[in-house]
């Protein structure tokens, strides 16, 4: 029998993931994809696998995989989260993405999935925004949240390429527990 080694794993760090989608035309990427998987044989998403459990401190905690593919490039979410995180000054969700070698499905890559996931999410609603505010003559925008998908959902909203280029209301209030919910709120006003 023969054996092979198997290449190295490759693990990207959140400050690797950043600087890789630093430049990255997300919301044109993510409108792409979404044409993709709806035109079929492109792109895809399987069904997510949930694993829920409560922490001995009583907090709701999940494990979420959503396996996807893209092209040649087949990969997987993990996405974990517990509502107690607060508590020890964590971030309520943290992942992990994983792609996979198109022919031998070995794991090529593994890498903080944070960023990403809160890309992926911001974008759709930005490409949401933008499919309708052009027909609809939709002049601002406001969303409720806090924390990272709140940032990430700013960021794109307010970044130089976007129609929607400066926030009107901004607070900076940081998110509470949830027994005590203060979302910040944004407004986004579309440019002249």
């Amino acid at each position: 029998m023969t054996t092979t080694a198997s290449a190295p794993i490759r693990y990207l760090d959140s400050a690797d993931v950043a600087r890789l989608c630093a430049d990255l035309p997300v919301i044109d990427l993510v409108h792409e994809t979404l044409l993709a998987v709806r035109r079929g044989g492109e792109a895809g998403l399987a069904p997510e696998a949930a694993l829920r459990w409560t922490t001995t401190a009583g907090d709701s905690a999940r494990s979420l995989i959503l396996p996807a593919w893209a092209g040649n490039g087949y990969g997987c979410k993990i996405i974990n989260a517990s509502l107690g995180n607060h508590r020890h000054g964590l971030p309520r969700a943290a992942g992990l993405i994983v792609l996979n070698d198109p022919e031998t499905a070995q794991p090529v890559c593994v890498m903080e999935g944070g960023r990403i996931s809160a890309l992926r999410t911001a974008g759709v609603s930005t490409a949401a925004v933008r499919a309708v505010c052009g027909r609809e003559g939709i002049e601002s925008v406001v969303f409720l949240g806090c924390g990272r998908q709140a940032r990430v959902h700013h960021e794109l909203l307010t970044s130089p390429s976007r129609q929607w280029a400066r926030s009107c209301c901004t607070t900076t209030t940081p998110c509470a527990p949830r027994s005590s919910p203060t979302p910040s709120g944004q407004r986004i006003r579309r440019s002249p």
